[in-house]
């Protein structure tokens, strides 16, 4: 009986202390935090004898907080001891806002600076944009808000800022006006580049996209497009797990052709149904590489019309030149951001955070542009009432607006080593037909190119008549003939030098479209006459191999027609005199110069 009553007090202690299971009630504290800035972290655990965090060795209690200074994105473990065997182990990671290492430092987008170089100090000075206002002016955007996000629109704060700056010219010039916005719903538009550059990078994307969806508010407006040489496709989403369907279908897309940026983003902002102040965030792998209706100043003046900011994320690291990027978010109040270079999964879902804020009370500053005509940079400095604190911010007005084209616009890719058009790109060259044919005074060169894979003299003929099978293709929709001039690099310029990749392949094998003044090199020389266009290409190669520029012109005679060849680029008379004096050492017929 002893031993009964033993085993059932036994029993019911076991059972009594089984029903206090260890388990986490709650734990809290910033998950999002600036650079610099420290995280508070709480928790409250049922049943703990004790909690440790792991590289901590502080003991601490059931229910308790601690303070963290981590510098970059940090996973913490949290566990939870009772008695020996029994434990809870909970993961929290507080991600660190890298921003103001992130942003290029050749535009106004250093959005988040310390202040006074005092990590402990949390406001911040945010750039919205810097546009032009009126003939004189130029209007500079900004707010102020604490690390939380948090808006200041003081009365003080507003008599502060225009008496204070640390340049007394621009101080005798600007005005502030605070403007207050109630709504804190964006519209947001997100435009994924699919060309074929994009090859490598769908599930890269998808990481980023799917960490961004939790800064995206239920009332928040939401486009989701696709793009390579035009909107592939275009979706009104209801809320943001509409969104991660259109994410989760875009990796089924197969990436091809190339990216137009510019004529998708002017489409965009004809787009009516597309909110003014909205947010466009392009996800691309390079420059824009194929619009020539449409150039980024033109693109930007439209988005500056409609108060539409153009925030461009790059993920391409072969990508050297950035310029014409940074110029499209400085100049429309976007964000450029190199997530190719970054150490962190975070910065997609840190500018929707950044562009939330913009959201709420900005302030505007009118500054002259006589002040600004001498200057590359100038600083805003806005003091505090609060302990004398003073933000300051750089801002760069001058932009050369000679650097913010792509180097190159693609006409046509070829996916085989051949000479074939392939028929996506229809649309892309009936466009340049179009705008030939608007503009019959202008002329264009197409330079054909050839992969590292197409080697020697095939290389050349291979690139020639690629250039010419688009020049045959724009003369049968209507082009005049003497609008086009054609060339052939072979392969000393590749896009990608080495071709690990089927892509890198396809980018290197393309021609080129590059707009000619014709006032600019007026003068060319008559070479040979041939009876084909096959003998006028290989007239072109030879030609090429000389380093002279050249195209063929088909011209009838007495009924007869023939093909003559034509040398060109030369800018003056004497220029042209001195070329046919120096050739006619080596050639055994006429050269003179083209009436």
């Amino acid at each position: 009986m002893r031993y009964c009553f033993l085993i059932i007090l036994i029993l019911c202690q076991w059972g009594c202390t089984s029903t206090k299971q260890l388990t986490l009630r709650q734990i809290s504290g910033e998950t999002d935090i600036t650079k610099g800035s420290k995280a508070k972290l709480s928790w409250q655990f049922e049943n703990a004898d004790s909690v440790k965090i792991d590289g901590d060795l502080t003991a601490y209690k059931a229910i308790d907080s601690t303070v963290l200074l981590p510098l970059q994105n940090t996973t913490y473990k949290i566990i939870a001891y009772k008695g020996k065997n029994d434990s809870v182990v909970q993961l929290r990671t507080i991600y660190v806002d890298n921003t103001k290492d992130s942003y290029p430092q050749n535009t106004s987008n250093n959005n988040l600076l310390s202040i006074n170089n005092s990590l402990s100090q949390s406001l911040r000075l945010v750039h919205k944009r810097f546009v032009q206002f009126d003939s004189s002016h130029h209007k500079y955007v900004f707010s102020i808000h604490n690390n939380q996000g948090t808006i200041l629109n003081d009365k003080m704060l507003e008599t502060s800022i225009s008496s204070h700056n640390e340049d007394s010219t621009i101080n005798a010039s600007f005005k502030v006006k605070p403007e207050v916005r109630l709504s804190k719903q964006s519209s947001i538009i997100i435009a994924l580049d699919q060309s074929i550059e994009m090859m490598n990078n769908q599930s890269i994307i998808n990481t980023y996209l799917y960490q961004a969806i939790n800064k995206i508010n239920d009332i928040d407006s939401l486009h989701f497009i696709r793009f390579n040489t035009s909107i592939v496709s275009q979706q009104i989403l209801r809320n943001k797990y509409d969104l991660l369907s259109a994410i989760n279908a875009y990796q089924g897309y197969k990436p091809e052709g190339i990216r137009c940026i510019y004529n998708v983003i002017d489409s965009i902002l004809k787009n009516k149904n597309i909110a003014d102040d909205a947010d466009i965030i392009v996800l691309t792998s390079g420059p824009d590489n194929g619009s020539y209706i449409h150039d980024a100043e033109s693109v930007v003046k439209n988005a500056q019309k409609r108060n539409i900011s153009i925030h461009v994320c790059n993920i391409n690291n072969e990508v050297l030149d950035n310029y014409s990027l940074k110029y499209l978010a400085s100049k429309s109040g976007g964000s450029f951001l190199d997530l190719s270079s970054s150490d962190t999964n975070t910065c997609v879902s840190s500018l929707i955070s950044l562009m939330r804020i913009n959201k709420g009370t900005f302030y505007e500053i009118l500054i002259a542009d006589s002040i600004l005509k001498s200057r590359e940079s100038f600083h805003i400095s806005v003091q505090i009432p609060l302990n004398d604190t003073v933000l300051s911010l750089k801002v760069l007005s001058n932009v050369d607006e000679n650097s913010k084209l792509s180097r190159y616009k693609i006409v046509n890719l070829f996916y085989d080593s051949n000479t074939s058009i392939d028929t996506s790109f229809y649309v892309h060259l009936q466009n340049l037909s179009f705008l030939l044919k608007l503009n019959p005074t202008k002329i264009i060169e197409l330079i054909g190119y050839s992969s590292l894979l197409e080697s020697n003299d095939d290389a050349l003929a291979l690139a020639l008549q690629r250039a010419s099978s688009i020049r045959k293709y724009l003369i049968m929709t209507g082009v005049d003939p003497n609008q086009i001039r054609i060339r052939g690099l072979s392969n000393i310029k590749p896009i990608y030098p080495v071709e690990n990749q089927y892509y890198q392949t396809i980018m290197n094998r393309r021609v080129e479209c590059r707009w000619i003044d014709p006032s600019l090199l007026p003068y060319e020389i008559r070479a040979e006459k041939v009876n084909t266009e096959q003998e006028a290409l290989s007239m072109i190669e030879k030609w090429e191999k000389k380093k002279i520029m050249s195209y063929f012109d088909r011209r009838i005679h007495n009924g007869i027609s023939y093909y003559q060849i034509l040398l060109w680029g030369y800018s003056s008379q004497s220029q042209m005199n001195e070329a046919i004096s120096a050739l006619k050492k080596s050639v055994n017929f006429d050269l003179i110069p083209e009436d």
